[in-house]
């Protein structure tokens, strides 16, 4: 479980989130909405314990962000980011690879070959695991990351799995491909999952509950169902009515 508690970021002395609290639970998908400039990255990184508070408190489980050591929290929660760049000519597995490695003092074992070859599979990219990295196409590199951000918590029961933007550069099928192995992992394995998402229809399919920002405020929050409506979607991001298709 994930409770944030009355969290505020400020930076430049400019505030970003201000008295935002939530609490995800165990075998939740939680989706983060709001329109452009909202917080929504941010309020993700103060979830993954990237930034500092300015204020208010994180609990992962029973304890506070600030109890746990880096490699512990490496072992509990792992972060999908918009963009992650590679330069140097590694291939697909050896990217996935970096999931694990994140783990170890050593180098992989047979079990950890094991894994990351499952997670290329399940992501559909094994076919292409001695392929560079960067001959892959923008989608096909997102389910590589998406395998190596898996990876690192795969031995978890209680996965804490950050995704920022995780369907930008994926086509349909594998937008539902993503979220439906999402699921698999909350059912099986007691995943919670927080992303954050701009397909609204998208959101209200496969997230169980959504947290509207605006300004960095919460705008509104519940089961997706009743909160992604055409009266909250309208006002918030000031559009008429009949321009809202959910």
């Amino acid at each position: 479980m994930l409770v944030a508690n009355n969290i505020s970021f400020a930076v430049s002395g400019k505030t970003i989130l201000s008295d935002v609290s939530l609490t995800v639970g165990r075998g939740e998908i939680l989706s983060i909405l709001g329109p452009n400039g909202a917080g929504k990255s941010t309020l993700l990184k103060c979830l993954s314990g990237f930034y500092k508070l300015s204020y208010g408190s994180i609990y992962l489980g029973d304890r506070l962000y600030s109890e746990f050591s880096l490699r512990e929290l490496s072992r509990r929660r792992a972060v999908l980011s918009q963009q992650v760049s590679i330069d140097f000519p590694f291939t697909v597995f050896e990217v996935a690879s970096m999931g694990r490695l994140a783990q170890k003092t050593e180098g992989l074992s047979h079990l950890d070959n094991d894994i990351i070859l499952k997670l290329l599979d399940l992501t559909s990219m094994v076919h292409m695991k001695d392929r560079l990295f960067s001959t892959l196409s923008g989608g096909e590199q997102q389910r590589v990351h998406l395998a190596r951000v898996l990876a690192q918590i795969w031995d978890q029961n209680d996965g804490l799995l950050l995704l920022d933007e995780p369907t930008s550069a994926l086509d349909l099928k594998h937008q539902f491909m993503l979220f439906d192995i999402c699921r698999d992992l909350c059912e099986k394995k007691g995943f919670t999952v927080v992303t954050v998402l701009h397909d609204l229809r998208l959101a209200k399919v496969v997230s169980d509950r959504t947290i509207f920002l605006q300004k960095g405020l919460i705008y509104a929050s519940g089961d997706s169902t009743a909160t992604i409506t055409v009266p909250i979607v309208s006002s918030l991001y000031e559009l008429k009515s009949e321009q809202v298709f959910i």
